[in-house]
């Protein structure tokens, strides 16, 4: 004889995963439509990644690309990462050297 089926929670609450994601890695999101100087976006310690961070959201790009600001401090390093996706750099300041 089958079991009955287990009481699931289908509450939708029309959140985009990536935005639930975001919330939960407790930096700062900037939602906007222009960010006038990256170097002056407010970060705070990101513990995935080892570094300061902050999402930028920009107004327009929703669901179709991600963008954020990670600070290294001098001498140190991020924690190993993998990804599925791509990810392009831009350093805005400073020299480094990156293993992939």
């Amino acid at each position: 004889m089958a079991k009955p089926a287990p009481q699931v929670d289908n509450a939708m609450d029309n959140i985009p995963y990536y935005e639930k994601w975001q919330l939960e890695e407790g930096i700062p999101i900037v939602k906007t439509f222009f960010v006038q100087d990256l170097k002056k976006v407010e970060l705070k310690p990101w513990d995935r990644t080892g570094g300061k961070g902050a999402f930028i959201n920009m107004e327009g790009a929703e669901g179709t690309t991600g963008a954020y600001v990670l600070e290294i401090a001098p001498g140190k390093h991020t924690n190993p990462q993998r990804h599925l996706y791509e990810d392009l750099i831009f350093v805005l300041k400073g020299r480094g050297a990156t293993t992939i």
